[in-house]
C-alpha cells in the first residue's frame, strides 16, 4: 500500500490523511484570515469614529481657542493700562512730594516773618499755623498753668554737692 501511496502522491492525488491535513490547515487559515479581517474592520471602525469625534468636536475646540486668545489679549491690555496706571501714580506722588516741601518751606518762612510782622502773625493765629513739635508760646504757657493747677509743686529739689568746705549760709 504504501508504494500505491507514493504514486498517488506523485500523480497529484491526496492519500486522505494528507488531504485531512490540507483541509485543516486550510481551515485554520480560513480562520486566521477572517481573524485579520475582522480585526482590521475594528480598527477601521474605531478610526473612522474617531475622526467623526475630532470632526464634530474640531468648532467647538475652534471655539475655545478663540476665547482664550480673547481672554489673553484682554489680559495683556488690562496689564498695559495698570502699567499706565502706576507710572502716573508715581509722577503725581513726585509731584504731590514737590509741592509739600514748598508749602512746608513757605509756612515756615511765614513762622519766621510772624516774629516781626503783625499781618503775619495774624495769619499765623488765624490758621493756628505752627511747626511740628515746637508748640505756640500760648499753648505752652496754658499748659504749663494747667500742669500746676493740676499737681502741686513737686519738683525734685537738688542737694549742692559738698567739697568738704563749709558752706555759707
Amino acid at each position: 500500500m504504501r508504494r500505491v501511496r507514493k504514486e498517488e502522491t506523485e500523480t497529484g492525488e491526496l492519500s486522505p490523511h494528507e488531504a485531512r491535513d490540507a483541509g485543516r490547515q486550510l481551515h485554520a487559515g480560513s480562520l486566521l484570515a477572517a481573524g485579520n479581517g475582522l480585526l482590521i474592520l475594528s480598527v477601521v471602525i474605531v478610526l473612522g469614529a474617531q475622526l467623526r469625534i475630532a470632526l464634530i468636536e474640531k468648532p467647538q475646540c475652534t471655539a475655545l481657542l478663540n476665547a482664550a486668545a480673547q481672554k489673553l489679549t484682554a489680559v495683556r491690555s488690562a496689564q498695559l493700562q495698570t502699567d499706565e496706571a502706576i507710572e502716573k501714580r508715581e509722577q503725581q506722588i513726585k509731584r504731590s512730594g514737590a509741592m509739600e516741601t514748598q508749602y512746608a518751606a513757605l509756612l515756615t518762612e511765614l513762622l519766621e516773618l510772624s516774629k516781626v510782622d503783625p499781618d503775619a502773625k495774624l495769619i499765623v493765629q488765624k490758621w493756628k499755623i505752627q511747626q511740628q513739635g515746637a508748640p505756640q508760646a500760648d499753648e505752652t504757657a496754658s499748659s504749663r498753668a494747667s500742669v500746676s493747677e493740676s499737681k502741686p509743686n513737686t519738683l525734685p529739689v537738688s542737694k549742692p554737692k559738698s567739697t568738704g568746705a563749709p558752706q555759707a549760709k
